[in-house]
Parts: structure tokens; C-alpha cells; sequence
């Protein structure tokens, strides 16, 4: 996880909030590739939860590491430098990077929340 940690470090760093966003999706792309093929092996019963666990820690080693403080002011930044600062490009705005990988994990995270693996106690 050290590694994907300071990849997410570096992709941090990226100053573009476009740029910013597909960074941290191709960071986190085969993570969740990953996650979904053991999510299936699992369900069919071939396969344990345990690489599934490990793929979805990975991924919060990643996520934990997308910070961008200063996130709406990069967008205002890049905004005014291409001279559209309307209403409607104020709402058309990156999403942060850290919600878009989260975004795109959302299959992987909904099938660790379902059976087999969801308690009935």
C-alpha cells in the first residue's frame, strides 16, 4: 500500500483539476478491476473475501492520500484563466478527485456490502 500511497501523494500535487481527477482514475482503475473480479469470484463461490478486502484496503490507501485542500480554488484558477467564469461553468466544475475514484468504485464497494459477506446478526 506504500506505493499506491505515494503515487495518490504524487497525483495530489497535479495542479489541473481535470488533470487531477484522471490521474487519480487511472491511479485507482486496476484497483477496482481487481476488486470486481474477486467480488464475482467470491459470489460464485470460488473465491474468498480475503483479495476482495485487500483490493478495497488499497483503494482507501489511495483515496486517503487524494487531498487536495485547496481543491475549489484550483477550479476557480482554471476557470478564470480560460476566461469562463458563467453560472453554468461554475456548476460544470471537477468533481474532487478523491469522490470521482469513489465514484467509479461504487460497483466494487456495493458487492462487498452484499452477500455473502453482509451479516444477518
Amino acid at each position: 500500500s506504500g506505493v499506491v500511497e505515494g503515487l495518490a501523494r504524487v497525483v495530489a500535487a497535479v495542479t489541473d483539476p481535470a488533470a487531477a481527477v484522471a490521474a487519480a482514475k487511472k491511479l485507482t482503475a486496476p484497483i477496482v478491476a481487481r476488486a470486481l473480479r474477486h467480488a464475482e469470484k467470491a459470489q460464485a463461490g470460488s473465491g474468498s473475501p480475503l483479495p476482495l478486502a485487500h483490493e478495497l484496503k488499497l483503494l482507501a490507501s489511495a483515496v486517503r492520500f487524494l487531498e487536495f485542500p485547496n481543491f475549489d480554488e484550483m477550479t476557480r484558477r482554471a476557470a478564470s484563466c480560460m476566461g469562463n467564469q458563467s453560472e453554468q461553468s461554475v456548476r460544470a466544475r471537477p468533481t474532487h478527485p478523491a469522490v470521482a475514484c469513489l465514484s467509479e468504485a461504487w460497483p466494487a464497494l456495493a458487492a462487498f456490502n452484499a452477500e455473502p459477506w453482509r451479516s444477518s446478526a
